[in-house]
């Protein structure tokens, strides 16, 4: 019979086990505290060692074009700017395994997440058992972002046969 006391075994990756996934989920934060809180999930991660268990930690933001005025000059420049498409929301990616017909994440996970400052609670129907984002969901989500910094959208908006009173520029 072979001792293996004092030897260490690697631990097994999330990929690696079938019925284990890395899953998206929405967690609600204090307003204008998204990048604290994404700071301070990371930190704690990575002080209990669960860096298996957890993916990719993302505030979705969206991209616009701005007019702003130079007070000395009195130019106009076109500013591109970023706000969150979701504010108080993060993206995290978090291992799931399969129990019966749908997937849970472990309570250690689930309780990391909880007790990092700043966090309020999952997005969902069911906080104490939050189910992860649709593919479609996420899709979109991810599409959103990345059609926005291709292409940012004007901060207004106007409709074809929409009355509009011109009082600057050329056409004044």
């Amino acid at each position: 019979m072979t001792d293996l006391i004092g030897t260490e075994q690697a631990p097994i990756p999330v990929e690696a086990l079938p019925e284990q996934k890395l899953a998206w989920f929405i967690i609600h934060t204090y307003s204008g505290y998204e990048a604290k809180v994404m700071e301070s999930l990371r930190q704690r991660i990575k002080m209990e060692s669960r860096d298996p268990c957890f993916g990719d930690i993302q505030i979705p933001e969206e991209t616009y074009e701005e007019m702003k005025v130079d007070a000395k000059s009195g130019k106009k420049e076109r500013v591109i700017k970023k706000r969150k498409s979701f504010p108080g929301c993060l993206l995290v990616q978090i291992a799931v395994t399969k129990k019966g017909l749908a997937y849970e994440m472990e309570d250690a996970d689930w309780h990391l997440v909880r007790n990092t400052p700043k966090v309020t609670s999952f997005v969902g129907a069911n906080k104490k058992r939050p189910t992860p984002l649709t593919d479609d969901e996420v899709r979109q989500i991810m599409n959103h972002t990345e059609e926005t910094q291709e292409r940012p959208k004007p901060k207004f908006h106007f409709e074809k046969g929409e009355k509009v009173r011109i009082i600057d520029g050329p056409f004044a």
